[in-house]
């Protein structure tokens, strides 16, 4: 499954910035639609926000945007926030409730060693038109891997770019990146904002090669590596210590059922996700169930 997980959605809010501005609903609508022709099977549409948000701001991406493609084509929500000042107080834990995927771009070496400790984010992204503002190293961007954040490369807009400038730099920021994560922990999407800037998934994968990847790692960045965002993203909001929390009624005896097993160590995340002894909730766990969970 090809998947690309930078879109930008159109919006002029108050909190929109970046690519968001610069597109419009008739582009994006070509744009999926070439995707799809290409191969891609899961599209992020993303929304790109600057500065300070409050905890009233709303998602503008529907939960059905192209009905159209819906049966084909798997869509998520997703946020990029840039961050300028770590100062200011970024409430990713509520954005985590409205986006299925939250993305940072720093544009300073202490936004950018913030973002490396914080468990709330899945992707760090760069724009990588530009020099970065300073240099990475590999014992922070190791340490991000590690705990599973994912760094991403775009390659639309150095494509989109008047001069050659924006190529140079797009090669040699994606060179500093792989040195610095030591070729892991990548992925790469287009932030496309026109059709003609879009690659299909066998070009992308002979561009990533001539920056230094191997022909696999190059095919996971779009392949194996963007699926673990959405995996590690969807865990993080329905998994409360091993403990997940599927949909429908309980009653009192699969429960308890559910907690012997769970005890005994018996019973395992991807038993309930198959099926095998499905709990369903119709509202969430309660913080008593959750200790007789544990």
């Amino acid at each position: 499954m090809f998947t690309d997980l930078n879109v930008p959605w159109p919006a002029k809010d108050e909190y929109s910035a970046g690519a968001s501005t610069r597109v419009t609903m008739d582009r994006v609508k070509v744009i999926i639609k070439l995707l799809e022709e290409l191969g891609f099977t899961c599209i992020a549409l993303n929304y790109f926000i600057k500065g300070k948000f409050s905890s009233n701001m709303k998602c503008p991406i529907p939960n059905d945007p192209f009905s159209e493609f819906s049966p084909r084509i798997k869509f998520l929500k997703r946020v990029t926030v840039i961050m300028e000042d770590v100062s200011q107080n970024f409430n990713f834990s509520y954005l985590n409730t409205i986006f299925d995927i939250v993305a940072v771009r720093p544009t300073s070496e202490k936004t950018f060693q913030n973002c490396c400790t914080n468990p709330e984010i899945d992707i760090i992204s760069f724009d990588l038109t530009q020099r970065l503002p300073f240099f990475l190293k590999h014992k922070t961007a190791c340490a991000a891997v590690e705990k599973g954040l994912k760094f991403e490369i775009t390659y639309s807009p150095s494509l989109a770019a008047q001069d050659k400038g924006g190529r140079v730099q797009l090669i040699s920021n994606a060179s500093s990146l792989i040195r610095a994560t030591r070729a892991r922990g990548l992925i790469v999407a287009s932030e496309a904002i026109a059709a003609g800037q879009l690659r299909g998934p066998y070009d992308i994968i002979n561009l990533i090669s001539m920056w230094g990847l191997d022909h696999m790692r190059a095919r996971n960045c779009i392949t194996t590596t963007s699926i673990a965002v959405i995996k590690n993203a969807h865990y993080r909001k329905n998994v409360y210590k091993q403990v997940i929390q599927p949909n429908d009624v309980v009653t009192s005896q699969n429960l308890d059922h559910a907690i012997n097993d769970i005890k005994g160590g018996v019973i395992k995340e991807e038993s309930i996700l198959k099926g095998k002894r499905h709990i369903e909730l119709s509202e969430p766990i309660a913080k008593r169930t959750k200790k007789q969970l544990l």
